[in-house]
């Protein structure tokens, strides 16, 4: 965790240790919703982080919140005051691997259904 922080607040995530938190997935949906709006528009560490946990986290997420976070994405990149933005390619990069991993599955769904 320190290396996500090396630059900034650095003092303050030192000696944070890593715990494993109980969670169920709907609130971990909701959370990281929450996160990617808090997120949308930072530049700050904010947007690593949480790009990270979704990116980690595409199975949990779940096809819908997938979707919602994909749109909220592309509607963020086409405001006028994202042009600005250091981290709005990285949301890209991150959209795009939304978008292929619900692309994958839905090719894998459907050819076994034509596989029967």
């Amino acid at each position: 965790m320190k290396d996500l922080f090396a630059n900034k607040n650095e003092r303050f995530y030192e000696n944070m240790e890593q715990k494993t938190l109980n969670i169920n997935e709907i609130d971990f949906r909701c959370l990281t919703l929450c996160a990617l709006r808090y997120a949308l528009g930072r530049e700050t560490y904010m947007p690593a982080v949480v790009i990270n946990i979704i990116e980690d986290n595409l199975e949990v997420l779940g096809d819908s919140v997938l979707t919602q976070i994909a749109d909220e994405i592309r509607d963020y990149a086409t405001d006028e005051s994202s042009l600005n933005n250091q981290e709005l390619e990285r949301w890209l990069m991150c959209r795009t691997t939304i978008l292929e991993y619900l692309g994958e599955k839905y090719w894998i769904t459907n050819t076994k259904q034509f596989n029967k």
